[in-house]
């Protein structure tokens, strides 16, 4: 049942009810590999952010940092309404899917990958607190 929350889930559950087959692993659309490109770097600022904190010393050193923990939580944010609006746009075409028109596994790669990156982004997120 839990694989039903997530909307990779839903779709590769009703893949297989329908005995539709598709292979999940490959190539992902050429726009969210685009935007991986772009959010890539934001992933390693956080990350680079969040070792300068650990590295700080004192409660002054990590005050120091603190503004720019925030601005870096607020780019997260933003980065993750970004993702969050991709799969609201990909889960918006199951209805096509199930009229038979469109590539479901191109759809669940696309899903899994934006989940798997959201799943990043809310970890950055959090150790940045």
């Amino acid at each position: 049942m839990r694989r039903l929350v997530s909307p990779a889930g839903r779709l590769q559950a009703w893949m297989a009810a329908r005995g539709v087959a598709g292979d999940p692993r490959g190539a992902i659309e050429g726009r969210l590999m685009e935007l991986f490109l772009e959010l890539g770097p934001v992933l390693q600022r956080a990350d680079d952010l969040r070792r300068q904190r650990e590295a700080a010393r004192s409660a002054l050193g990590r005050a120091l940092l603190e503004p720019r923990a925030q601005e870096m939580r607020d780019e997260l944010e933003a980065w993750q309404e970004r993702l969050d609006g991709e799969v609201a746009a990909h889960t918006a075409g199951f209805a096509a899917l199930e009229r038979g028109e469109g590539d479901p596994a191109r759809v669940l790669r696309d899903l899994r990958f934006l989940e798997k990156w959201q799943g990043e982004l809310r970890a950055r997120f959090a150790q940045l607190w």
